[in-house]
């Protein structure tokens, strides 16, 4: 379909410039002036250049309109991402087992009511929760996240407890198989907040738990990742 769209649109321009050539039209003047035939070598080369000019013109075209398509897509998303809040999540080791959570609004505009989503722990014996964030400011320092750690069904915990985040990242049930242990354990935080305008925005950050290591660490979501 695509080769037949091309083939129609040099169709076209060979079309137009054989209707509007001055070339040929003079040709025909100087054919009724001068009673001379016209040798069929010109109108030979005459037609394979139209078809060179019409191939050329209808590559043009479409390089034009791909071009237009591409500013166009980058103005879209300019306007998508200009000024909008953009998260990122840190996590700094304050003592063996302790880890604290910062979180970054590297975007232009303040997010307001910014609340990080609940999360599981692995064999779902434990919830880690965060603390709503009023209003986290564009382009600051890090805002350290206020957290704390409950067993699964309950709200009860003590903040900041990380003896309960050390039971939490390592709650993971066990397989005698090799094959089907774990090692490392991705949690990808689900963000609400509003932004300037009161449009609420969503977001998401991940962090990752190496069993084998104990350590934790932020990491960018490979699907929200953008280039810089």
């Amino acid at each position: 379909m695509l080769f037949l769209h091309w083939i129609n649109e040099v169709r076209k321009e060979f079309k137009a410039l054989i209707t509007g050539s001055l070339l040929l039209g003079g040709l025909g003047l100087y054919q009724a002036i001068s009673l001379r035939p016209i040798r069929w070598w010109a109108y030979m080369v005459i037609t394979i250049v139209f078809c060179g000019w019409a191939f050329f013109g209808a590559w043009e075209k479409q390089y034009k309109r791909s071009e237009e398509a591409g500013r166009r897509a980058e103005e879209i998303e300019a306007k998508l991402y200009d000024g909008r809040p953009v998260f990122v999540l840190e996590t700094r080791r304050f003592s063996k087992t302790g880890w604290s959570f910062y979180l970054t609004n590297c975007g232009h505009r303040t997010a307001r009511y910014v609340q990080l989503g609940t999360q599981k722990s692995r064999a779902e014996k434990y919830e880690l929760h965060f603390m709503e964030i009023p209003a986290l400011e564009a382009q600051k320092e890090a805002t350290l996240v206020s957290w704390w750690v409950s067993e699964a069904g309950s709200l009860e915990g003590t903040v900041l407890d990380a003896a309960l985040l050390f039971e939490f990242l390592n709650d993971v049930r066990t397989y005698d198989d090799p094959l089907e242990r774990v090692v490392f354990i991705w949690f990808d935080v689900p963000i609400t907040f509003r932004d300037m305008n009161e449009v609420p925005g969503e977001a998401v950050v991940r962090f990752c738990f190496d069993l084998e290591s104990q350590m934790m660490k932020a990491a960018a979501v490979p699907y929200t990742e953008r280039p810089a």
